[in-house]
């Protein structure tokens, strides 16, 4: 005869899970750790993105700043905008880091051309330091200018409204598995009444 060891009845229903269930509970488990941790790299990569266009919207309001604080340099003698100072068309570099006007930073002071060419200096460096982006890229890509369209992608160079605009490449996983930089770039452009 049987003899109970427990103090449950032996019945012909099993109780418990097998093998079996128990690997397809971890199957199931590990496609939501997986999907779980591929969301936690987009959302990384998005806010990397987020952050990168937050630095160029600060590094563009500070541009915008200095050219109304150096207003000699930007006006003509009518008083109408003139960008033989701040101007930059594509294709065409920024000035060198050794073309920095010390007076500038003293008591003595510089003149608005002069200051002009600080500006644009300091302001290349730091779009290379805070943004993922090369000197030959800004080359190519940055351009200050005026234009009366500034909804535009192009500039015409009338009106009063002065154009920046520039580009860096940003990486997306997706982007990285393709090997597509092409897909990347990103642009920033704005507009302002000096």
């Amino acid at each position: 005869m049987f003899q109970q060891t427990s103090g449950f009845p032996i019945t012909g229903r099993q109780s418990g899970m097998t093998l079996l269930e128990v690997l397809i509970a971890l199957m199931v488990l590990s496609v939501g750790i997986l999907g779980i941790a591929s969301l936690q790299m987009v959302s990384l990569q998005s806010t990397t993105n987020s952050n990168l266009n937050t630095h160029a919207m600060m590094l563009t309001n500070d541009l915008m700043e200095r050219i109304r604080a150096n207003r000699d340099a930007i006006l003509d003698n009518q008083g109408r905008p003139n960008l033989d100072n701040y101007g930059k068309a594509a294709e065409v570099g920024f000035p060198d880091v050794g073309d920095l006007v010390a007076a500038c930073y003293t008591d003595t002071g510089c003149t608005e051309n002069e200051m002009a060419t600080n500006d644009l200096i300091q302001w290349s460096e730091s779009l290379k330091q805070v943004l993922p982006v090369t000197t030959a890229e800004l080359t190519k890509s940055a351009v200050i200018c005026l234009d009366a369209t500034p909804d535009t992608a192009a500039c015409d160079g009338l009106g009063s409204a002065v154009k920046i605009a520039f580009s860096w490449s940003e990486s997306t996983l997706l982007d990285r598995q393709n090997a597509d930089p092409a897909a990347t770039l990103q642009t920033y452009v704005t507009s302002f009444e000096p």
